[in-house]
C-alpha cells in the first residue's frame, strides 16, 4: 500500500504528499488554526454553513486549494492538500475536474493513482 497521496487537476498529477513523513508540529499547529477559523462558518455552494461537518470543510479547502493553484500560490495550495490529507487519513486521490466555468472535487478512498499507459494491440495477419 503507498503511502503517496496523489492530486489530479484534469488527469493531471499537480501535487504528490508522502504520508510517511511527520508533519513538523508548526504545521500541525496551521492545521488546527485552519480548523478553529473553518469552526466559526464558512460559505459552500452559496450558503453560509455555521458549523461545518468534516466533509463540508474539506470539500471547502478543495476548492480553495484549486483557486490557490490557478493562482500560482503554491504555498498555499500545498498547506491545504496537507489539510486534506491529515484530517481524511484515508483518503488515496482529490481528482478536480474542470467543466466549463465548473470545477468538480472528488475525494478517492479506495484507489490508488495508477498511471495509464496507452497499449495498442495489432491483430496478427493470416
Amino acid at each position: 500500500m503507498s503511502e503517496i497521496v496523489k492530486l489530479l487537476v484534469d488527469d493531471d498529477v499537480v501535487l504528490e504528499y508522502n504520508k510517511a513523513i511527520p508533519l513538523p508540529e508548526n504545521q500541525k499547529a496551521y492545521l488546527d488554526n485552519m480548523d478553529n477559523m473553518m469552526a466559526n462558518g464558512i460559505e459552500l455552494g452559496g450558503k453560509k454553513l455555521q458549523q461545518p461537518e468534516l466533509t463540508q470543510k474539506a470539500q471547502f479547502v478543495a476548492l480553495n486549494m484549486l483557486g490557490h493553484l490557478k493562482q500560482n500560490d503554491d504555498a498555499s495550495a500545498i498547506a491545504m492538500f496537507s489539510y486534506l490529507v491529515n484530517r481524511l487519513p484515508e483518503l488515496k486521490q482529490v481528482i478536480a475536474k474542470h467543466q466549463e466555468s465548473k470545477v468538480g472535487v472528488e475525494f478517492v478512498f479506495d484507489g490508488e493513482y495508477a498511471d495509464w499507459q496507452k497499449v495498442e494491440f495489432f491483430p496478427r495477419k493470416h
